[in-house]
């Protein structure tokens, strides 16, 4: 007699923040002449301001910008940088100083603003890599002194900033959330893009009779069941460790085969050394299985297969039915926050 199940996927889990498409976008013009186009041209002699609007999509979460320097808009860039209220300059000055962007003996905001610009821009536009580490560098040296951010239009004073979300937990319309520090230089209105790119992962299973992995399948009690999990690592670019944690969950029906699990990362298959299965899980999963060191596989293919053994304990039904609840899950743990490997 045939035992039939489903294999129900579920998405992979978020954890905390947003993935921001946003990176340096012109460089900083750290001048100091008099004779170019200011900000200062209103009548009353005040610096105007530009708007940063937050779009409804991105409606729920919460934002800080830090700013890292101000100063005045000329031709599209800033002129005149100096150091901002968002940023503790001293602890920046040594990030820059110890990666041999900024020479010791001139550590003012102009030679500092110039420094990134030279660092982060090239002539064929911005270098996304170097952008993300100096933002990772900006993030470590902001301040006490972050300006909330409310959804709609928002009113900054031009110059450089960085924008962090603050959003605690998931809330109404928020479910996916990779944390990505981004530096904005701030000269005209804008408004912020999300970018998603988070993990996510899916379970197949193998059916006996049409030997293809699918939802649903049918097998016989006493024999191995074939499953795979698949996902696609997302941009590792900030963190410098970045880790997978499959969470799988088997029906009372279904005994792990233990020694048949394999992991692959695209066409290499890593050795036993390089994951481990936990049984024990404290949680409600049968198994996890942690592959710890996925950095710099941006785009590559994580695919686990394993097999289980299909035991006295099966739900009996009919294939196809819909009422067979011998239901598989899976749900996916990942880095997602460069400074909190939990």
């Amino acid at each position: 007699m045939k035992k039939s199940f489903k294999n129900r996927m579920k998405g992979a889990l978020a954890l905390v923040c947003l993935l921001w498409g946003m990176t340096v976008a012109v460089p900083i013009k750290a001048t100091e002449t008099g004779d170019a186009t200011s900000t200062d041209t209103s009548e009353t002699g005040t610096n105007p301001t530009v708007n940063l609007t937050i779009p409804d999509s991105l409606k729920g979460h919460t934002f800080v910008a830090y700013q890292i320097f101000k100063g005045d808009v000329s031709n599209g860039v800033l002129s005149n940088a100096e150091w901002g209220e968002g940023v503790e300059k001293e602890t920046l000055i040594g990030y820059l100083v110890d990666n041999a962007l900024l020479n010791s003996g001139d550590t003012s905001a102009k030679a500092a603003a110039e420094a990134i610009a030279t660092y982060t821009y090239t002539e064929n536009g911005i270098d996304a890599e170097k952008s993300r580490e100096v933002a990772l560098w900006v993030n470590k040296s902001k301040s006490e002194s972050g300006i909330e951010l409310q959804a709609g239009s928002n009113e900054l004073v031009p110059g450089y900033y960085l924008i962090v979300d603050t959003t605690q937990a998931p809330g109404e319309g928020i479910n996916d959330f990779v944390w990505n520090e981004s530096l904005l230089q701030l000269t005209e209105n804008m408004t912020i893009q999300k970018k998603t790119e988070t993990a996510s992962v899916e379970k197949k299973v193998l059916d006996s009779e049409s030997k293809k992995y699918q939802d649903v399948a049918d097998h016989s009690i006493g024999e191995d069941v074939q499953f795979q999990l698949t996902s696609t690592v997302p941009d590792t670019t900030h963190y410098s460790k970045y880790t997978y944690v499959f969470h799988d969950t088997l029906s009372n029906g279904l005994t792990l085969k233990e020694n048949s699990i394999s992991v692959k990362v695209e066409d290499s298959t890593l050795s036993s050394s390089d994951f481990t299965v936990t049984k024990s899980t404290g949680d409600e999963c049968t198994f996890h299985i942690t592959v710890p060191n996925l950095k710099g596989k941006d785009g590559k293919t994580v695919q686990i297969n394993y097999s289980a053994t299909l035991n006295n304990n099966a739900y009996v039904g009919i294939a196809g039915s819909g009422e067979t609840p011998n239901t598989n899950s899976v749900y996916l743990g990942y880095s997602n926050h460069p400074y909190d490997e939990s």
